[in-house]
């Protein structure tokens, strides 16, 4: 009787296991997409789309991989409803850390300010910032390789 309750047990858990790996599989799909996605809108210059996929990317990051916390969820719903916030997302390992918030440069002081003062009175906590304006990153170096424009290969 004992056996044939481990033998059932067993069972349901590979088949959770399964379905767990099935999901996996379409939450590695969906990552996909929003790389390519924000790789378009960035290259389109589109911080609306690109906001958009951010704050997705977040969702998944809170809801698939379960590695957000309040504090965090708290900063990217806020940030994504102050205005000049094309959208927000966890940054970092999770568990955590910091946000990355895409904002308009006329809206910065005004932003921080906002969100700031937001965290302050939901956890009685001082909020770090730092600004930091987008680059071009690094570049492929042999193009000889790659054809004669180095981006068609990101």
């Amino acid at each position: 009787m004992a056996e044939e309750g481990f033998i059932q047990l067993y069972v349901r858990d590979f088949t959770n296991l399964a379905t767990k790996a099935e999901s996996g599989q379409e939450v590695e799909a969906q990552v996909q997409r929003r790389v390519r996605e924000a790789r378009e809108a960035m290259f389109a210059g589109d911080p609306d789309r690109l906001g958009s996929v951010m704050t997705a990317a977040h969702a998944s990051e809170r809801d698939d991989f379960e590695c957000s916390i309040e504090e965090i969820d708290f900063l990217v719903e806020t940030a994504v409803g102050l205005s000049g916030c094309y959208g927000a997302r966890l940054t970092g390992g999770g568990f955590g850390g910091c946000t990355v918030n895409l904002v308009d440069t006329a809206a910065v002081d005004e932003f921080i300010e906002a969100l700031t003062a937001a965290y302050r009175a939901r956890f009685a906590l001082k909020l770090d910032t730092y600004v930091c304006a987008a680059v071009d990153g690094a570049l492929a170096r042999n193009t000889a390789q790659l054809g004669s424009n180095p981006r068609e290969a990101l």
